[in-house]
Formats: structure tokens, sequence, C-alpha cells
């Protein structure tokens, strides 16, 4: 009994150092994030324009775009890539080519 429970809170302790290491990781991110959101320079580099609120679904998938844009963790490369416009490496990492290639298509 006792080394089942010293297994129980081994796995507990390992599950908790992670998420701590997780929660760090992520506030570092944010904390040194600029703010600005890449996808308007993305799509505004390649001579696009982000739609209107024409339509609910519009809004809906620039919603989208946007929050995926934020959450994405590889800000750093982005504004290399968006600085050198490099679009086809932007491609390789950017979260939103679908949406930007669905704006192109528009």
């Amino acid at each position: 009994m006792n080394e089942l429970l010293v297994v129980l809170l081994g796995t507990i302790a390992v599950l908790l150092a992670a998420a701590l290491y997780a929660a760090f990781v992520i506030g570092r991110r944010v904390m040194r994030d600029d703010g600005r959101l890449r996808l308007v320079e993305a799509v505004h580099g390649r001579g696009l324009a982000l739609p209107g609120s024409e339509d609910e679904t519009c809004v809906h998938d620039a919603a989208l775009a946007a929050r995926r844009c934020v959450a994405c963790a590889a800000h750093e490369r982005c504004d290399e890539l968006l600085a050198a416009r490099d679009w086809n490496g932007l491609r390789a990492i950017c979260p939103n080519t679908g949406y930007i290639d669905r704006l192109r298509a528009d």
C-alpha cells in the first residue's frame, strides 16, 4: 500500500512540475511579445486585404485566424520572414496559410 502511495505521489509531482513549466514558458512568451498581429502584416505584404464584416462567416474566419496568429510560437521566425518578404518560408511555418490562400482566391 505504501509503495502504491509513493508511486501515485511521484506521478502527481511529475505532472505538476510539467504543468508549472508549461505555464512558465507560456508566460515568458506572452511577456516578451510586442503585441503586433503579424497576420495583418502577412496579408498586406502579399497585396491582399482582410475582409470586412459583410457577413458572420467572414468575421468568424478572421477571428479564428487572429487567434491562430496570437497563439503561434514562431513569432521571431515570422518577423524574420516578413522582413525578408520570404513568402515561401512563411508558408512553411504560418498556421494561417490556408486562410491567406482563401483570401487570395476571393
